[in-house]
């Protein structure tokens, strides 16, 4: 009886286990066949962006126009010639670095370009035209620059333009389109000066002579008035004391040279026509 009374027991277990074996093996199938659905459906996403990317480099967003804006150096026509893009070029697949890069080497009155995508069908490309800023002289010659550094024109004999002449430099590159540079040491100087005359508004100077570091020489109103400011130490001092003589101290027709190269004195003394300043 004991042992009948045992089996009985035992059974109801085995009911049990099998009940949650059946409830296990449902909720495996309910979780595998979810797994199923989301991989077909991350499938079928990216075959409809894969697709989509096809046709969008393919079929749709081809370039049906090419305008141009801003300021104009040169003809619409030219720069989208020089861009090397046509209609029915693919809006995506052109290089917006290489449209850029293909204008300004071509035409170095373009200072700056830039690239823009209608997805109507419509590359804008938004020019800004390069301002002559001043001479450099060199080896003989005249490269006209841009304010920021860009070989516009080279190779004359006079300087372009009215522009202000920086001679006593040695570029690195001359070749038209590019960007002026120099030695460290140029670099650091010409700047110096070129925003030292702007901090104070010192307008006016026709020539800036960086030969001798030591012994630096500006031309002001066509010559009429030779500034000598020794070493660019100081040079802030220098140029407003040169700018407060020339507003107070010398005539608007004098012929003048004018020494500030020591802080805070200034000599001034008349010079004549076949003078060359030389002090």
């Amino acid at each position: 009886m004991k042992d009948i009374k045992k089996q009985k027991s035992r059974q109801p277990n085995i009911r049990q286990t099998r009940e949650y074996q059946i409830a296990a093996n449902g909720r495996r199938h309910r979780r595998r066949r979810k797994k199923r659905l989301t991989l077909y459906y991350i499938l079928i996403l990216m075959f409809v962006l894969v697709a989509g990317i096809i046709l969008s480099v393919t079929v749709f967003f081809n370039i049906k126009e090419i305008r141009v804006e801003g300021d104009l150096p040169y003809s619409a026509a030219e720069i989208i010639e020089k861009s090397k893009v046509q209609t029915g070029d693919n809006l995506f697949r052109i290089s917006v670095g290489k449209v850029k890069s293909s204008i300004q080497d071509a035409l170095p009155y373009v200072e700056e370009v830039k690239v823009r995508r209608d997805l109507r069908g419509v590359l804008i490309l938004t020019v800004q035209q390069a301002v002559p800023y001043m001479n450099l002289e060199y080896d003989g010659t005249y490269m006209l620059l841009s304010e920021k550094g860009r070989i516009l024109e080279s190779g004359a004999s006079t300087p372009y333009q009215d522009k202000m002449v920086v001679s006593g430099v040695t570029p690195s590159a001359t070749n038209v389109g590019a960007y002026i540079s120099f030695e460290d040491e140029q670099t650091a100087l010409m700047q110096n000066i070129l925003r030292t005359l702007q901090n104070v508004e010192l307008t006016d100077v026709d020539h800036i002579d960086l030969t001798d570091r030591a012994s630096i020489k500006l031309s002001y109103d066509n010559g009429r008035i030779q500034i000598r400011l020794g070493t660019e130490n100081d040079m802030e001092h220098k140029l407003r004391l040169a700018k407060e003589c020339i507003r107070s101290k010398i005539g608007e027709n004098e012929k003048v040279l004018l020494n500030v190269s020591t802080v805070g004195s200034a000599t001034i003394r008349p010079i004549d026509d076949d003078d060359t300043g030389t002090e």
